[in-house]
């Protein structure tokens, strides 16, 4: 499925939601109800119509600040970054599923994608998660476009820096991050990444305060 969204996405038209939402839905593994999976902002912001939400895991998956944001949390002349999910053997990314509501599915899906598919640099999978009660279910995952120039994967300190400065249509990229830290340690989430970034971006800022 990975390499046909993929195909698809780079030859779709992103604002033919109706089109995206046909595709998404015909590789649909199963008749039941659509359930998405979130890792980052979908968490505290998932603007879609809910029924069911609650903790959940997905297995052979991290979370990585890995791209690079030129609309929601950048500029093109100023690129900030965001989190993706890549695949990794042995992994496990702890987040937050959501079971939209049938009677308001399309509207909600078309929310979806119009925020995450600005580009074709997140491709959505259906991959299955673990929910918190002991359920296992089909979730729609945005997972990161390894190919696509949008993902980057520069050392901890020029992330800081990517995030420090960046500002987009939704905000600043600091603000994103400090608040992905803020919710995941809410969920009682704990990713390494996420709170050294957070660290060496206070650290930054708060040596620069010591001899302004």
């Amino acid at each position: 499925m990975l390499e046909q969204m993929r195909a698809f996405l780079a030859e779709a038209d992103l604002t033919d939601l109706g089109a995206i939402e046909r595709v998404i839905l015909q590789h649909k593994p199963d008749a039941g109800p659509v359930w998405v999976f979130g890792y980052g902002s979908l968490i505290w912001n998932p603007e879609m119509a809910v029924v069911e939400d609650g903790a959940a895991s997905l297995a052979h998956y991290r979370r990585e600040m890995c791209i690079k944001a030129t609309v929601h949390r950048g500029s093109p002349e100023q690129p900030g970054l965001v989190l993706g999910i890549r695949y990794q053997a042995g992994g496990c990314c702890e987040g937050h599923a959501f079971r939209l509501d049938q009677a308001q599915l399309q509207p909600s899906l078309h929310r979806l994608i119009e925020r995450e598919l600005v580009t074709d640099c997140y491709v959505p999978l259906w991959l299955p998660i673990d929910l918190s009660d002991g359920r296992s279910v089909s979730a729609l995952t945005m997972v990161v476009n390894e190919s696509h120039p949008q993902f980057v994967q520069p050392d901890l300190d020029d992330k800081v820096e990517m995030i420090r400065h960046a500002v987009g249509g939704r905000g600043s990229s600091r603000d994103y991050l400090l608040n992905i830290a803020r919710h995941l340690s809410e969920n009682d989430i704990r990713d390494a990444e996420i709170e050294s970034l957070v660290v060496r971006l206070q650290s930054q800022r708060n040596h620069r305060h010591v001899f302004e």
